[in-house]
């Protein structure tokens, strides 16, 4: 299945990247009932975890990333309710080309 992302979407992902530098930012794309993209930023908790528990959250902000889950349970419920659907979740690699994560 291929996403065809239209460019207002892209502008508004890379928006959202330079504005979290030098952190990752996150988010998720979500269609609407006629298959509308639209972006929504989501909160990077990747420092609070680690700042908690650094040993089970070895890497920060900079260089990871995770959506806060009471937000993207809230965004899921609002997507259902509206017919939606999330077709993807985005984060920016600052510093670093693209590469598959080990986790």
């Amino acid at each position: 299945m291929t996403l065809e992302l239209p460019k207002a979407v892209v502008a508004a992902m890379r928006s959202h990247g330079e504005e979290a530098y030098p952190e990752e930012c996150c988010g998720v794309l979500i269609a609407d009932a006629d298959g509308s993209l639209t972006p929504r930023r989501c909160r990077n908790i990747q420092n609070e975890l680690h700042a908690k528990d650094p040993e089970t959250h070895p890497r920060d902000a900079r260089t990871a990333y995770y959506i806060d889950p009471q937000e993207l349970f809230e965004i899921t419920r609002e997507v259902d309710a509206a017919k939606g659907l999330l077709r993807a979740i985005y984060h920016s690699h600052p510093d670093v080309g693209a590469y598959f994560s080990a986790e």
